[in-house]
């Protein structure tokens, strides 16, 4: 069975952030619920900006896609960034990540963009198989972070 896309809404948060939560748990990472769920409700108000769409098998929720869109001289302009992409236990293994990446890249060719980004854990061989078997190789740049709320060193 393949999953059906749904666009999430406000009243979608309750079990975007569960799922969320799940999500950070089997990476081992902390969850900062707040200010997660402050980022998806902000996102379904830009949809420019990206859309978060819930993977549902039947009715039931059964994962999420998140898809920005950023801009790059390097990639000819606007290009899609999955952002996370969470997909139950009991569906792993099925075709539904695979699904939710195709359906991105599909939203990323209707809105004119050449190029879908994402980053995968390091320790996530399964993702990284995934992402590999449709066509993803690794960029030889690293990504890196700098929270700008922070001063910069002299």
């Amino acid at each position: 069975m393949s999953p059906a896309f749904r666009t999430a809404e406000p009243p979608d948060i309750e079990v975007l952030v569960a799922m969320m939560a799940r999500f950070h748990a089997s990476h081992g990472v902390p969850f900062p619920e707040d200010k997660s769920r402050r980022a998806t409700l902000l996102l379904m108000g830009e949809p420019s900006a990206g859309s978060v769409r819930i993977l549902e098998s039947g009715t039931a929720p059964v994962g999420y896609v998140v898809l920005t869109h950023g801009f790059s001289l390097e990639f000819g302009g606007w290009h899609g960034f999955i952002d996370e992409l969470f997909v139950e236990a009991p569906y792993r293994g099925k075709g539904f990540g695979s699904a939710a990446v195709r359906f991105a890249a599909a939203e990323c060719r209707r809105r004119g963009m050449t190029d879908l980004l994402l980053e995968a854990d390091l320790a996530n061989e399964g993702a990284t198989r995934l992402y590999r078997r449709l066509g993803f190789h690794e960029h030889p740049r690293r990504l890196m972070r700098l929270h700008v709320g922070d001063s910069l060193p002299e």
